[in-house]
């Protein structure tokens, strides 16, 4: 719905899931007319995403081998790793490599620093959605 009213470029939207699982996911977000992407390191769900969303939408990588952040206006993950330290750390460089007036869609995160991280606005009360301002 933000970037609907927000964007000039509506019907551009590209979205990542990083360590997408089985896919459902993009599933739902193409359903909301984003060009959609996401990749899974694990073999089972990863097969199962490439049937479900085809071959060209999903890859196998490691979160911290893929190099296509910068180029979606959305970043969307599920807490994909269950070791505290690397899970902040993964953040943090999402975080970074997000593309300014991109959006951030953060579900389970352990890190509070991007509430003052004056790079960012949350978007949501209820909800952990994140806007990384123009620079």
């Amino acid at each position: 719905k933000y970037l609907k009213e927000n964007s000039p470029a509506y019907g551009s939207f590209s979205l990542i899931d990083v360590g997408c699982g089985i896919g459902n996911v993009m599933l739902f977000a193409e359903q909301m007319d984003f060009e959609v992407s996401g990749f899974e390191k694990d073999e089972f769900p990863f097969l199962i995403a490439q049937k479900l969303m085809g071959k060209d939408k999903v890859s196998q990588f490691d979160l911290w081998e893929y190099k296509g952040y910068e180029k979606f206006n959305v970043i969307y993950y599920f807490r994909p790793l269950s070791d505290g330290e690397a899970q902040r750390k993964f953040e943090k460089m999402i975080e970074d490599r997000l593309q300014p007036g991109g959006v951030l869609i953060a579900n389970r995160k352990m890190s509070e620093d991007i509430n003052s991280d004056p790079r960012f606005v949350k978007l949501s009360e209820k909800l952990p959605v994140w806007l990384k301002k123009e620079v």
